[in-house]
């Protein structure tokens, strides 16, 4: 009996190495996903040692040289107060990321419980999908900005803003993973030795479905830093004087023809992270997705 169960543990670990491998060959193959791989993991750097990098205080002014261009002491030039644009550029990326990722978490685990549920019980199934749907029959970012009026500006009610709009789509995947696993033979079998809901939802179709669950927020996370700064840069957001993206962008709006590049920075760095995390959700859906081809 021992020396089969570990041949069985053997043979799993070999099956579980050879997709991870296989999966990290499909990404590989992705140029668009490698890249935005590498982009990703710089600018996480960035938002974890942005701040022991910046040269001066992000807050910092120095009037004198005010909407300066770049130079030695400031690589990007200063804002309307004299701000060192590079300083408020790496510790903004602390902020959209903490804003993208908690929004997109809260989201996830709140969406894939109710996804779950609605998929496995019919019963729940109709309350809480009319529910989704009367949520969905709003625009997305209209229905963060209703709730960003309602809660008051600010970055906690940005976060929660982004993430309740987020929640239909996750509930609606994952229902629809949900019920393609629900009548499966496994699931038959293990209803069969007696098997408790909760454990045939969370033991046996979570496992299942994980990979399309992390596909989705990857990809959600780009449009979740996205509507983030939009916010901002509407005033609903984060509010000065703190270097969020989309603030420091709106607030470049006044000085466009006489110092151009304090606004192309913030924006320059929104639009390479929602790229950059778009490739790389798309590189991870193909390589996650169990019935994609070699060919």
């Amino acid at each position: 009996m021992t020396d089969t169960s570990q041949t069985k543990k053997e043979n799993q670990d070999v099956s579980s190495e050879h997709w991870m491998v296989d999966a990290l060959r499909r990404m590989k193959r992705n140029r668009a996903s490698v890249v935005g791989a590498v982009v990703v993991a710089v600018l996480v750097m960035m938002a974890i040692f942005g701040p022991y990098l910046v040269l001066h205080p992000p807050n910092e002014t120095d009037t004198p040289r005010r909407l300066e261009g770049p130079s030695s002491d400031y690589p990007f030039g200063t804002d309307e107060l004299g701000r060192c644009t590079f300083s408020r550029i790496l510790a903004g990326a602390r902020i959209s990321f903490l804003m993208g990722f908690i929004s997109v978490s809260f989201a996830l685990v709140l969406g894939t419980i109710l996804g779950i549920l609605a998929g496995f019980y019919p019963a729940l199934d109709n309350w809480i999908m009319r529910c989704v749907d009367v949520m969905m029959a709003f625009p997305a970012f209209l229905l963060a900005i209703a709730i960003v009026a309602a809660l008051g500006p600010g970055m906690e009610s940005t976060m929660a803003a982004v993430g309740i709009s987020s929640v239909p789509l996750f509930v609606r995947m994952t229902r629809s993973e949900v019920l393609s696993y629900r009548e499966q033979d496994f699931i038959e079998a293990t209803r069969a030795v007696g098997a408790r809901d909760a454990r045939i939802m969370f033991r046996h179709i979570l496992p299942n479905m994980l990979s399309s669950v992390v596909v989705f927020a990857t990809l959600r996370l780009s449009i979740a830093i996205l509507f983030a700064a939009s916010l901002s840069f509407l005033g609903l957001g984060a509010q000065p004087p703190t270097p969020e993206w989309g603030a420091m962008v709106s607030t470049a709006r006044e000085y466009l023809t006489r110092h151009p590049l304090m606004a192309f920075w913030p924006s320059l760095m929104i639009f390479i992270m929602v790229l950059a995390f778009n490739f790389l959700g798309d590189g991870l859906r193909d390589a996650l997705d169990p019935r994609q081809s070699d060919s």
